[in-house]
Order: structure tokens, then C-alpha cells, then sequence
């Protein structure tokens, strides 16, 4: 009866998504192919074959490459929007790479430079040639974000994106340079504390631990005033201490590692006693992996159970179960929690983690249900 009503055949192929999400791929590929049937000259259409032949719930007579070259002709011919295409490249980021670049860099290459989808695209660029291990093109495409997207709102963001890029790669001197880039242009802002925290970690991580601390408590008086800090700068603050723990544990600084850490819950956990839930999903999520990398098992597993309970679809909502299971694990071994009590816990997590749409992290869930189904 509705068969006709416009945007109807991307409600149904989104229904068949989120059956896929949720791991239930009979039921994703009856409203796939109900797109197929009804809709057969439309991007969701082909969306949906994509769908289909990327999980392998049907061969077809296409292969996945020819799918996307006509998926990026449709989207050419429909003016199909920036955010669209960005949404649909980003689906397949993790499986299928190489074809998702072809769809961000159509979607760099042809959507409007003022939106921020466009943008997030060239970054994605970025991203894929650093994972590749690729520098010159990944210069390449800092070069485009530079020269073509001067306008674009999203521009500082993407840039402090980019430099973390760089610090994957060790390339700490042009990481800091396009931090610097950031803090002269916009001064001020919460991308000139990302830009100030993240020179503050190429210091650090370069040998100069005592420049990179002062950084550190100048982000928290340029922008916080010297009092009343504010809760993101606070949680960039906090987070930018996590990650140099973690680089200290990861030399065998085990003393300067603990240092860290409790400055990081010196910040996060009053923010958390003074607004609850108001700190917002990153500050409970952090805090709890604090609490979990100082030992205190317990403390960590209430801070991450609220915050997967409060936000069970953020993108840290997985790891935080991960952690949870862990805790549970030593807690019991260490008796003060009953071990089927424990046992139930982890059983109800591991399966919300074989569920997760990352193949990294359902892995994880997989591999718990296995070892449980043998105990």
C-alpha cells in the first residue's frame, strides 16, 4: 500500500541493515531483497546488493567491484548527498577497504567543499593511506584537505584528525606542524585545545616529558581560566594523560605510567561526582578504564556498567565490555564476587560483543562464548 511513497525503499534497506547489525542476516536479507524486488532501478537497490554479496548471503552474477562502480554512476546521476555516500562508504571501511575508498574518494572529489560529509571523506583518504603505510600519499591528501577545503567548518577538526594520523606513523614532526597549524588559526577554541594536547604529546612521546606536562597546564589555563574548567576540555585533558600512561607502560615505565593515570582521574572522576551523567558518555567511559588500568577491578566495573548501560550504542560502548568481562574474571578469582554470578555477567556481555557490527571487537565476544560453552 505504500509501495510508492518516496525515501520508503531507504527505510526498508535500513531495517535490513539493522537486522545485519544485530546479527541476524536471515531477516536482513528478506528486506534486502524486498528493495531488490521492488525498487530495482534505485541506489538502495543497489545498496542492498552490495549487502548481500559483501556478507555472502548470495553470490549474483556482479562482483563486489562492479557493484560499486555502478552504485558511484547512480549516485553521479542522482546527486545523491555528500552525507549519503560518506554513510554508505563508511559501512564497508572495515571489510572492504579499497572498494569504501572508492567511495569516499568519489565522494571528496565531487561533493560540495563546504560540506563537512565531503570533507570527512578526503579524511578518510588520509586514513587509508596511513593504515597502508602509505606517507607520500598520505601528504598527498593533507595537501587536498589544505588547498581544497579552506572554507569548510569541519576543517580544524579534520586537521587535528590528520596530525593524530601522523602520530600512528611516528611522523612526529609533521604531526606537530599541523598541530601548530590549528592552534595559530584558531585560537580559543576546543580545536586549539586538541591542537595544544596533541603537541603536548609529541613532546612526550620525543623525549621531552617536562615541556610536554607544561603543555598540558597551559591548555588548562588558556581555556579553562586557571578555575572553572570546562567539561570537554576537561575529558580531552584527562584523555591526553591516559594515552601518555599508556605509552609509559608500553616502555616499562611502570612508576610514570600510575603518575599519569591518577592526574587523569584527579580531572575526570570530580567532573563525574559533580554532574553525573551530565560529563557526557567519554568522561564515564575513561574513568573507568582508569580505574581498571591502577587495578581497582571493582571501582572500574561500576564506572563502565553505568556508562554501557546509559549508552549501549556509543563506539566505546565495546571495549568498555571487554574491560567489564575482565573485571568480572579477576573479581572472581579473586573472591569477592560468587563465580556464577560472574559467569551469568560475562555471558549476557559476550554475546551484546559477538553482536557488534566491528569485526575486531564481536571477535572478542566470540571467542568468550566459546570458552564458555566448553567449561
Amino acid at each position: 500500500i505504500f509501495k510508492d511513497q518516496p525515501g520508503l525503499s531507504k527505510e526498508v534497506y535500513q531495517i535490513g541493515y539493522q537486522y545485519g547489525r544485530a546479527g541476524r542476516p536471515d531477516r536482513a536479507k528478506r528486506f534486502y531483497q524486498y528493495v531488490i524486488d521492488h525498487w530495482p532501478d534505485s541506489e538502495d537497490a543497489l545498496a542492498a546488493q552490495l549487502a548481500l554479496v559483501e556478507k555472502g548471503v548470495v553470490r549474483g552474477n556482479e562482483t563486489f567491484d562492479e557493484l560499486v562502480g555502478k552504485l558511484i554512476s547512480v549516485f553521479f546521476h542522482n546527486k545523491t548527498s555528500s552525507r549519503e555516500v560518506y554513510s554508505t562508504a563508511m559501512r564497508y571501511t572495515r571489510s572492504r577497504p579499497m572498494q569504501a575508498q572508492r567511495l569516499h574518494r568519489y565522494n571528496a572529489d565531487n561533493g560540495p567543499k563546504d560540506d563537512p560529509y565531503t570533507l570527512q571523506s578526503q579524511i578518510e583518504v588520509f586514513r587509508y593511506c596511513i593504515r597502508e603505510g602509505n606517507e607520500v600519499a598520505a601528504d598527498e591528501a593533507l595537501k587536498v584537505v589544505l588547498q581544497k577545503f579552506t572554507e569548510n567548518p569541519a576543517l580544524p577538526a579534520g586537521l587535528c584528525d590528520i596530525a593524530a594520523g601522523y602520530m600512528a606513523l611516528w611522523r612526529h614532526e609533521k604531526a606537530k606542524q599541523v598541530y601548530q597549524y590549528v592552534l595559530d588559526r584558531w585560537p580559543g577554541t576546543i580545536h586549539a585545545v586538541r591542537a595544544g594536547l596533541g603537541l603536548a604529546s609529541v613532546a612526550y612521546v620525543c623525549g621531552d616529558e617536562q615541556e610536554g606536562l607544561e603543555m598540558i597546564h597551559r591548555v588548562i589555563n588558556d581555556y579553562g581560566g586557571g578555575a572553572q574548567v570546562p567539561h570537554s576540555v576537561t575529558c580531552l585533558v584527562a584523555e591526553e594523560y591516559y594515552k601518555l600512561a599508556l605509552y609509559k607502560q608500553g616502555v616499562g615505565r611502570e612508576v610514570a605510567a600510575k603518575d599519569l593515570l591518577n592526574r587523569a582521574l584527579a580531572m575526570v572522576e570530580p567532573l563525574i561526582r559533580a554532574v553525573g551523567v551530565d560529563a557526557g558518555p567519554d568522561a564515564w567511559f575513561l574513568t573507568g578504564a582508569l580505574h581498571y588500568d591502577t587495578g581497582n577491578y571493582s571501582k572500574a566495573y561500576e564506572y563502565l556498567e553505568r556508562a554501557e548501560k546509559s549508552w549501549p550504542d556509543h563506539e566505546r560502548a565495546g571495549f568498555a565490555r571487554i574491560l567489564m568481562i575482565d573485571c568480572l574474571t579477576r573479581l572472581a578469582e579473586l573472591g569477592q564476587i560468587d563465580h556464577q554470578q560472574a559467569a551469568s555477567s560475562i555471558k549476557k556481555l559476550a554475546m551484546k560483543l559477538a553482536q557488534d557490527p566491528r569485526t575486531d571487537i564481536s571477535r572478542e565476544g566470540k571467542l568468550v562464548l566459546s570458552r564458555y560453552s566448553r567449561d
